[in-house]
């Protein structure tokens, strides 16, 4: 058995799941592969269905571009949560206002995000439709 890899980025895990699944190899012999060679690094197994499906759309860029706006929410939310068990351990009112205007960021866009998504909702229905 070869030894697992020591670093690893996620635009390689992303080719090794397109060249497998192109090979037709399914998505969870995929995962079962990765976690041996990949470790605790290893893309999860819903990851691995996603990219594998988005592969299988034709889909031929490995980098996760696709959803740039969510990233950027995530890398918000992990900022936040640093802050905050920074703030825990210190006290420090200075880091607990920076808290408060990032959980006050992060709720309005996902309130905003929420209510995009209803209005697209709304404008597709249609009253003749019951």
């Amino acid at each position: 058995m070869a030894a697992p890899l020591a670093t690893c980025t996620k635009e390689e895990q992303h080719s090794v799941v397109g060249f497998l699944s192109s090979e037709g190899v399914k998505p969870i012999e995929i995962y079962r592969r990765m976690k041996v060679q990949y470790g605790d690094a290893c893309l999860s197994l819903q990851q691995v269905y996603e990219w594998t499906r988005m592969f299988m759309n034709s889909i031929n860029s490995v980098t996760d571009s696709t959803r740039p706006v969510q990233a950027h929410r995530v890398v918000t939310i992990r900022l936040e949560n640093r802050l905050r068990r920074q703030w825990q351990f210190t006290r420090d009112p200075a880091l607990k206002a920076e808290v408060n205007r990032l959980q006050r960021s992060v709720t309005r866009r996902l309130n905003e995000r929420r209510n995009d998504q209803w209005s697209t909702t709304l404008e597709s229905l249609d009253p003749e439709d019951q």
